[in-house]
């Protein structure tokens, strides 16, 4: 059972999952047999695949990001600590800080699995809407779901940085 802080980015990951897996059931009847499953910077579209190929891909990527992300805490505590890049990890890695640092990256991995996760669902909502339309890629639309997310991969960066420093030493 995950943690209550690890509770809500799990739980709006999944039903993002779900929500995103209804919506392609909807739509699997209306798209072409053969559907334009990548496009070049233009939006014009350059690799096409069925359907039922493209709809399961979106599924399996998204379902195994999920489960990757959801499963990587419990993997945390079987890596020796040599081998996790945390910011100060010698502090942190201790034995009585351990469990509450590992704690906390995952915590921190499981926002960021949910971000990744809305940027995959959203490019692949994008090719969805380009093949019902029968036009090309919204770029406008592209360009600020992946600007979105390098703004919050910064700050994502920046409050872990923040929140493994090693605290000031109180007087």
């Amino acid at each position: 059972m995950p943690s209550k802080s690890r509770a809500v980015p799990l739980a709006l990951s999944l039903s993002v999952l779900v929500v995103f897996a209804l919506r392609l059931l909807w739509v699997l009847p209306l798209l072409p047999e053969t559907v334009a499953s990548h496009f070049d910077g233009a939006g014009r579209p350059n690799g096409h695949q069925s359907k039922i190929a493209f709809a399961t891909l979106c599924m399996a990527l998204s379902g195994g990001l999920f489960a990757v992300f959801a499963l990587l805490p419990r993997s945390l505590q079987h890596i020796p600590p040599s081998m996790l890049n945390l910011p100060n990890r010698e502090y942190w890695l201790t034995p009585e800080r351990k469990q509450a640092a590992l704690e906390r990256m995952s915590v921190y991995l499981d926002w960021f699995a949910f971000a990744t996760l809305l940027v995959l669902v959203g490019a692949s909502e994008l090719a969805v809407e380009a093949n019902l339309a029968r036009a090309p890629l919204d770029n406008t639309a592209i360009w600020t779901l992946l600007g979105s997310y390098v703004a919050f991969t910064v700050v994502w960066s920046v409050l872990l940085l923040r929140a493994f420093a090693i605290p000031a030493r109180k007087a």
